[in-house]
């Protein structure tokens, strides 16, 4: 479902809803990253994550992604790739409420003033031939890691995207 057919619905009734975002990477592999959409009423509404991202109106969105920075999975708000919602090939709904961007900010902040040195692997799933598993995380481990860690339910995407499966701990985000 696109975001926009979803959000525009329900976007009067909603504080904030979650997306997870999938876009193409390299050689059929796909990058996740969360989005959170928040209506005018939000708390969030018109901070600096939030105030230069805007859709549908008053409604804006902030995006939280991790990639390599330098062999190391560096998370960061709003990377350039995430925010470009037009690349997104799925757009899968998360949740609609209050009180779930507050904890995913503070997760991803956690990560990044304590752990924003794991070694990053751009492919850190078990080696079909080895069977060793890759040292590292990826952006797409971070993604599935944050999102457990705060507790919100969440699905494979329907792309290939190496890492969902190697998620990055819960520790790393403060739970």
């Amino acid at each position: 479902m696109r975001a926009d057919t979803f959000y525009s619905s329900v976007v009067d009734k909603a504080v904030e809803m979650g997306f997870l975002g999938t876009h193409s990477v390299a050689l059929s592999n796909y990058h996740t990253s969360t989005i959170v959409f928040v209506s005018p009423i939000s708390i969030f509404h018109g901070t600096a994550d939030f105030k230069d991202n805007t859709r549908w109106g008053n409604v804006q969105f902030a995006t939280l992604g991790a990639g390599d920075g330098g062999n190391i999975l560096q998370s960061n708000v709003n990377r350039t790739k995430d925010k470009n919602l037009g690349i997104k090939v799925e757009m899968t709904h998360l949740y609609t409420g209050v009180g779930n961007a507050t904890k995913l900010f503070a997760a991803d902040k956690h990560y990044r003033d304590n752990y924003n040195n794991l070694n990053y692997d751009l492919f850190p799933s078990a080696n079909r031939t080895t069977g060793r598993v890759g040292k590292g995380y990826n952006s797409n481990s971070f993604t599935a890691g944050l999102l457990s860690a705060v507790g919100i339910s969440y699905s494979t995407p329907s792309h290939k995207v190496p890492g969902f499966d190697k998620p990055v701990p819960k520790s790393n985000f403060g739970y």
